[in-house]
């Protein structure tokens, strides 16, 4: 053997160490958010209906009022984003029942969001149509909420307006 063999061999097997490594840290990477899912599972519930409340009993009365319009599309907002995660991780376990590691290493590998079309693939094609209705039903709240959000910002703008052409 020459040294350019030795050396293409040792390239070879630095690249062979470097791609299990990074297959270890994908594996410990989703094993973890998977954990860690599992532990916040039980948060999620109260957390989504105590959103929901502060959301019909405050952000509903405040967005009716012009002077708090826009708190209220901030409350709504952040609402949605917690929707959004609850979403997220509630994918993520369906997706780890139904597919195991795979499945959640390949939503996760598609930018994470990946997760949620991932799941819902899987609820169709175990026909767990309950859980794909719910879970299609708070997608929309993510995006429906959201879009309010912006819709108050907007009556906010337009509000302000009004009030500068006026004076």
């Amino acid at each position: 053997m020459n040294k350019k063999n030795i050396a293409g061999f040792r390239s070879s097997l630095f690249g062979f160490a470097i791609l299990f490594g990074l297959i270890f840290l994908a594996v410990l990477f989703t094993q973890g958010i998977t954990w860690f899912g599992n532990i916040i599972s039980s948060l999620m519930p109260p957390v989504f209906f105590i959103t929901i409340l502060v959301s019909i009993l405050i952000f509903i009365p405040m967005a009716l009022l012009r002077k708090t319009r826009g708190y209220a599309a901030i409350g709504f907002l952040i609402s949605s984003y917690i929707y959004g995660l609850i979403l997220w991780f509630s994918c993520l376990l369906i997706t780890y029942d139904y597919w195991g590691g795979v499945g959640v290493a390949i939503g996760l590998f598609l930018m994470g969001i990946g997760i949620i079309p991932i799941s819902l693939l899987a609820m169709l094609l175990h026909a767990d149509w309950a859980t794909l209705g719910g879970t299609l039903l708070m997608i929309f709240l993510v995006y429906g909420v959201r879009l309010l959000a912006a819709w108050l910002v907007n009556k906010v703008d337009a509000d302000e307006a009004n009030i500068v052409d006026m004076k």
